[in-house]
Order: C-alpha cells, then sequence, then structure tokens
C-alpha cells in the first residue's frame, strides 16, 4: 500500500481501528533535516507497550490500573525517494487483546467528534446559561442514551473550554480595552491617530478619542463593563 503524505496514512489507519474495534495512536515521526519531510513513521495499536511507574508522589497506595498488554498491532511507513510517497513496510493485525464491541466504536477516543450542528447546539446551551453537565444529559435523551451519542461530557467541557479564549479575542469590548491600554496608540510621534489606525487594521476595534473614553463606557451594558473589570 502506498499513500501520498502521512495524512492519508492516519487517516488509513483510524478507519481501520473502527472497523476492527481497536484504538489507536501514533508512535514516532521522523523528518528529513533538508526539507522536513516525512521520512517514516509508525502507527500502533493504543495498548502498545507499557505506562511507565508514576514516581510524582511515594505515597499514592492506589496506582491506575495497568490497561496496556503490549499489543504487537502496528503499521510502519517510510518515505520513496524517487515518488516521493510514502510505502507501508511493514504490518501486524494480530490483537492480544479483545476488542470494543460493535456497539460502542462511536465512542472509542480516536472516534468521538463533535459535528457542526452539535458544535451550534452546545454555543447555544452555554450563551443560555444551560450547564453543561444538564446540556449533555438532554441530548443524550434525545438519540436514545449516552451510548448513542457521538461525544462525551468530557468532549463537550474541552470544547467550550477551547472556544470561550477564541470568543475572548473577538469580544469589542477586549479591543477597547487593549486599545486604550496599549502605549502605543498614545505616543508622542505618532500621536493619537497613528494608534487609531494600528488599532482599526490588527482588530477591528471601533475608534474613540480619548476625550470621549468616558462616554463609550458609559453605554457599555453590564457585561461588557463586567468584563472590562475583569481584563484590566
Amino acid at each position: 500500500m502506498e499513500f501520498r503524505n502521512s495524512g492519508e496514512g492516519w487517516a488509513f489507519w483510524v478507519s481501520y481501528g473502527r472497523q476492527k474495534g481497536f484504538e489507536v495512536r501514533k508512535r514516532y515521526t521522523n523528518k528529513r533535516q533538508s526539507d522536513g519531510k516525512i521520512a517514516s513513521c509508525k502507527f500502533v495499536c493504543a495498548n502498545k507497550g507499557y505506562r511507565l511507574k508514576d514516581k510524582r508522589d511515594h505515597l499514592i497506595k492506589c496506582p491506575q490500573a495497568e490497561i496496556r498488554t503490549d499489543c504487537q498491532v502496528h503499521i510502519n511507513f517510510i518515505m520513496n525517494r524517487k515518488k516521493e510517497i510514502l510505502k507501508v513496510t511493514d504490518l501486524v493485525l494480530e490483537h492480544d487483546h479483545q476488542l470494543h464491541l460493535p456497539e460502542t466504536l462511536h465512542l472509542m477516543v480516536s472516534q468521538r467528534k463533535i459535528s457542526d450542528l452539535q458544535a451550534f447546539e452546545i454555543e447555544i446551551a452555554d450563551d443560555m446559561g444551560i450547564g453543561p453537565k444538564a446540556a449533555h444529559e438532554l441530548a443524550s435523551h434525545q438519540v436514545g442514551g449516552p451510548l448513542y451519542f457521538s461525544y462525551t461530557l468530557r468532549d463537550y467541557k474541552n470544547y467550550l473550554r477551547f472556544k470561550r479564549p477564541q470568543e475572548m479575542a473577538y469580544k469589542p469590548c477586549y479591543h477597547s480595552v487593549h486599545y486604550f491600554l496599549k502605549p502605543s496608540n498614545f505616543d508622542k510621534e505618532g500621536g493619537e491617530e497613528a494608534g487609531r489606525g494600528e488599532a482599526q487594521a490588527q482588530a477591528q476595534a471601533p475608534v474613540v478619542d480619548g476625550t470621549d473614553y468616558k462616554d463609550y463606557m458609559g453605554e457599555l451594558s453590564f457585561t461588557q463593563m463586567l468584563m472590562v473589570i475583569l481584563l484590566v
């Protein structure tokens, strides 16, 4: 088998893992120093190897149970220098552990995902003040239970944790505060006009004069004022 790049090889390995019912992960990736292209890589079963002993706290009496079995299932790719494609050089497909049931394949870590429609529903629930646990229980109840849902409560929380910093970067209040707090916007050489142009080009923040700053702050809502206090 041959693949044009490592992305196609990884997509094939993830798809194969879903069909057979085992978790997958990347073992290593080697890149060429000349151009940075991947020269070789190895994808394995998630049960490959064993976990190292946790030495952070010697007082732990009940460490995490070992779940890996040193499964030898893997696939190796090596770059063909003439064709500039990745070719499979080694493949092992015999597992030494039980595989996932067909009914729970969508709950594997490598297979869980949030669709665009589900992301839209999550954002609406978050804007309305509905907690993650309640919103996830309601959504899973609509499809017949959590076993039929394509993501877990942890995925829900991770999505919100990733989404909120992005929202903060586009809030008008956020840009306004950083516009006025940036010393370069009021330097002696460029003056206030230069600072306005820079703020418009970078963040598209609303342009207001320094004398109108108090009037502008007076027009903000309670939520925006609270955000200003937190940011400052």
